[in-house]
Protein backbone atom coordinates (compact mmCIF):
# COMPACT_ATOMS: atom_id res chain seq x y z
CA UNK A 1 0.00 0.00 0.00
CA UNK A 2 1.17 3.43 -0.53
CA UNK A 3 1.46 6.35 0.99
CA UNK A 4 -1.38 7.90 -0.32
CA UNK A 5 -3.77 4.92 -0.16
CA UNK A 6 -2.85 4.08 3.29
CA UNK A 7 -3.87 8.12 4.26
CA UNK A 8 -7.09 8.03 2.22
CA UNK A 9 -7.60 4.57 4.01
CA UNK A 10 -6.72 6.09 7.17
CA UNK A 11 -9.45 8.74 6.73
CA UNK A 12 -11.78 6.34 5.67
CA UNK A 13 -11.50 4.79 8.78
CA UNK A 14 -11.61 8.37 10.75
CA UNK A 15 -14.66 9.18 8.33
CA UNK A 16 -16.54 5.89 9.63
CA UNK A 17 -15.55 6.34 13.29
CA UNK A 18 -16.99 10.47 13.58
CA UNK A 19 -20.00 9.18 11.46
CA UNK A 20 -20.63 6.26 14.31
CA UNK A 21 -20.12 8.69 17.17
CA UNK A 22 -17.11 6.51 18.24
CA UNK A 23 -16.54 7.59 21.88
CA UNK A 24 -13.00 8.07 21.90
CA UNK A 25 -13.43 10.55 19.12
CA UNK A 26 -16.37 12.32 20.71
CA UNK A 27 -15.06 13.60 23.41
CA UNK A 28 -13.89 16.69 22.13
CA UNK A 29 -15.89 17.80 19.53
CA UNK A 30 -14.69 20.27 16.81
CA UNK A 31 -11.25 18.61 16.60
CA UNK A 32 -11.10 16.33 13.69
CA UNK A 33 -7.96 14.02 12.97
CA UNK A 34 -7.07 13.48 9.37
CA UNK A 35 -4.14 12.20 7.53
CA UNK A 36 -2.30 14.02 4.48
CA UNK A 37 -1.20 12.37 1.75
CA UNK A 38 1.76 12.91 -0.02
CA UNK A 39 0.10 14.75 -3.32
CA UNK A 40 -1.58 17.22 -0.39
CA UNK A 41 1.71 17.66 1.62
CA UNK A 42 2.39 20.88 -0.52
CA UNK A 43 -1.33 22.10 0.25
CA UNK A 44 -0.93 21.69 4.30
CA UNK A 45 2.72 22.06 4.83
CA UNK A 46 2.73 25.95 5.07
CA UNK A 47 0.34 25.59 8.27
CA UNK A 48 2.33 22.35 9.48
CA UNK A 49 5.62 23.62 9.33
CA UNK A 50 5.37 25.93 12.13
CA UNK A 51 4.57 23.25 14.26
CA UNK A 52 6.78 20.99 13.78
CA UNK A 53 10.07 23.41 13.48
CA UNK A 54 9.36 24.03 17.21
CA UNK A 55 10.46 20.49 17.92
CA UNK A 56 12.95 20.15 15.23
CA UNK A 57 14.51 23.17 17.28
CA UNK A 58 15.07 20.69 20.28
CA UNK A 59 15.80 18.07 18.68
CA UNK A 60 19.34 18.40 19.26
CA UNK A 61 20.40 18.96 15.43
CA UNK A 62 18.79 15.33 14.74
CA UNK A 63 15.90 16.13 12.33
CA UNK A 64 15.49 18.78 10.29
CA UNK A 65 12.61 20.66 8.91
CA UNK A 66 13.84 19.37 5.04
CA UNK A 67 14.77 15.82 5.66
CA UNK A 68 11.18 15.50 7.46
CA UNK A 69 9.23 17.22 4.34
CA UNK A 70 11.46 14.96 2.38
CA UNK A 71 10.44 11.43 4.28
CA UNK A 72 6.75 12.82 4.00
CA UNK A 73 6.54 13.53 0.51
CA UNK A 74 8.79 10.06 -0.20
CA UNK A 75 6.23 8.02 2.08
CA UNK A 76 8.12 6.79 4.36
CA UNK A 77 6.37 8.78 7.24
CA UNK A 78 2.86 10.04 7.39
CA UNK A 79 1.51 13.22 8.63
CA UNK A 80 -1.03 13.57 10.75
CA UNK A 81 -3.05 16.61 11.77
CA UNK A 82 -5.73 17.52 14.10
CA UNK A 83 -7.85 20.73 12.93
CA UNK A 84 -10.24 23.06 14.58
CA UNK A 85 -12.50 25.91 12.54
CA UNK A 86 -10.09 24.95 9.51
CA UNK A 87 -6.53 26.01 11.48
CA UNK A 88 -4.67 23.28 11.79
CA UNK A 89 -3.92 22.96 15.72
CA UNK A 90 -1.31 20.01 15.18
CA UNK A 91 0.60 18.30 13.38
CA UNK A 92 2.48 14.83 14.17
CA UNK A 93 4.30 12.69 12.17
CA UNK A 94 4.42 8.94 12.43
CA UNK A 95 6.01 6.23 10.49
CA UNK A 96 6.63 2.37 11.70
CA UNK A 97 9.70 1.22 12.58
CA UNK A 98 10.85 -2.72 12.84
CA UNK A 99 13.64 -3.36 15.48
CA UNK A 100 16.47 -6.20 14.72
CA UNK A 101 13.83 -8.73 16.76
CA UNK A 102 10.74 -8.60 14.10
CA UNK A 103 9.23 -6.16 16.86
CA UNK A 104 7.24 -3.23 15.57
CA UNK A 105 6.08 0.44 17.05
CA UNK A 106 4.31 3.01 15.56
CA UNK A 107 7.11 5.73 15.68
CA UNK A 108 6.35 9.24 16.29
CA UNK A 109 9.17 11.34 16.03
CA UNK A 110 7.86 14.75 15.74
CA UNK A 111 4.34 15.86 17.07
CA UNK A 112 3.88 19.64 17.22
CA UNK A 113 0.96 21.66 18.43
CA UNK A 114 -1.43 23.65 21.12
CA UNK A 115 -4.72 22.94 23.01
CA UNK A 116 -3.32 19.30 23.59
CA UNK A 117 -5.39 18.79 26.77
CA UNK A 118 -8.25 19.02 23.83
CA UNK A 119 -7.35 16.43 21.43
CA UNK A 120 -4.38 14.28 23.14
CA UNK A 121 -6.51 11.51 23.57
CA UNK A 122 -8.16 11.36 20.19
CA UNK A 123 -4.82 11.37 18.84
CA UNK A 124 -3.44 7.97 21.01
CA UNK A 125 -6.99 6.23 20.22
CA UNK A 126 -6.02 6.78 16.54
CA UNK A 127 -2.74 5.84 16.70
CA UNK A 128 -3.01 3.29 18.67
CA UNK A 129 -5.53 2.05 15.63
CA UNK A 130 -2.80 2.36 12.82
CA UNK A 131 -0.69 0.68 15.26
CA UNK A 132 -2.65 -2.34 15.34
CA UNK A 133 -3.53 -1.96 11.62
CA UNK A 134 0.30 -2.37 10.85
CA UNK A 135 0.92 -4.83 13.45
CA UNK A 136 2.71 -2.73 16.11
CA UNK A 137 2.88 -3.91 20.11
CA UNK A 138 3.57 -0.08 21.23
CA UNK A 139 3.90 3.73 20.44
CA UNK A 140 7.06 5.20 20.33
CA UNK A 141 8.50 8.59 20.82
CA UNK A 142 11.13 10.93 22.04
CA UNK A 143 10.27 13.25 24.36
CA UNK A 144 12.96 16.09 24.26
CA UNK A 145 11.56 18.09 27.78
CA UNK A 146 10.71 16.24 30.59
CA UNK A 147 7.19 17.70 30.35
CA UNK A 148 6.12 15.19 28.17
CA UNK A 149 7.29 12.17 30.05
CA UNK A 150 5.10 14.01 33.06
CA UNK A 151 2.47 14.69 30.54
CA UNK A 152 2.02 11.38 29.28
CA UNK A 153 2.76 9.49 32.26
CA UNK A 154 -0.99 9.49 33.04
CA UNK A 155 -1.90 8.20 29.16
CA UNK A 156 -0.06 4.97 29.64
CA UNK A 157 3.02 6.01 28.41
CA UNK A 158 6.59 5.16 30.34
CA UNK A 159 10.46 6.55 29.82
CA UNK A 160 11.98 2.95 27.86
CA UNK A 161 14.90 4.69 27.67
CA UNK A 162 17.24 7.55 28.40
CA UNK A 163 19.62 9.02 25.48
CA UNK A 164 23.04 10.59 26.86
CA UNK A 165 25.46 12.58 24.70
CA UNK A 166 29.18 13.49 24.93
CA UNK A 167 30.98 16.12 22.84
CA UNK A 168 33.68 15.30 20.96
CA UNK A 169 36.50 17.50 21.35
Amino acid sequence: MTAEELALEINDRLEEAYDYDEPELRVNKGYIISAVPPSLLSVMWKQCAPLLLKVVDVSHGEITLQSTKERLEQGRSLLLIVVKEDVVVSATVIEVREFDSGKKALYLPLMGGYEMDEWGDQMLFVAKAIGRDFGCTELRGLAARNGWIRKLKSRGWEEVSVAISCKID
